[in-house]
């Protein structure tokens, strides 16, 4: 895990993972603040998480906490009138190196948040929308529903 106080180093390539995540998605942003950290802490508690092979980062999931959400159903596809307030750990954004993919990587990720966070992996929130490959992580992690916010 790494956090915005983290050593300069752990925050530059969990950076550099961001901004991989931003091109290969197409977002605007990346997910991450600052090449070189910050003392500064934020009210959401954001951190990433790397999953590393020979050295070389294969997968960054970036999280914040929250504490409002809804209960989404996949069977209906939609939101129910199920809402919590409980302050959660939140999947903004969960990234995998292309070669790594379908390996168990994102899972493993979700799971180290999860007990970190002290929560069970069905506990944890997901932002949305979901991706085209987030999705089916979701649903394979928790599937009759998730948390969203």
């Amino acid at each position: 895990m790494v956090t915005p106080q983290a050593p300069s180093a752990w925050c530059r390539v969990a950076w550099e993972s961001s901004q991989v995540a931003r091109r290969q998605g197409h977002y605007d942003t990346g997910t991450w603040p600052t090449e070189t950290g910050t003392e500064a802490v934020d009210d959401e508690n954001l951190r990433a998480y790397l999953a590393l092979s020979n050295g070389r980062a294969i997968g960054y999931l970036a999280v914040s906490d929250a504490e409002q959400h809804s209960w989404l159903e996949w069977d209906t596809g939609g939101t129910v009138e199920l809402t919590d307030d409980a302050r959660r750990p939140r999947v903004n954004i969960i990234h995998v190196v292309q070669v790594w993919r379908r390996r168990g990587v994102a899972r493993r990720l979700v799971e180290a948040m999860a007990a970190d966070s002290g929560v069970g992996v069905r506990e944890v929130s997901w932002s949305t929308p979901f991706s085209a490959t987030g999705r089916p992580l979701a649903k394979s992690i928790s599937p009759g529903g998730v948390w969203v916010s």
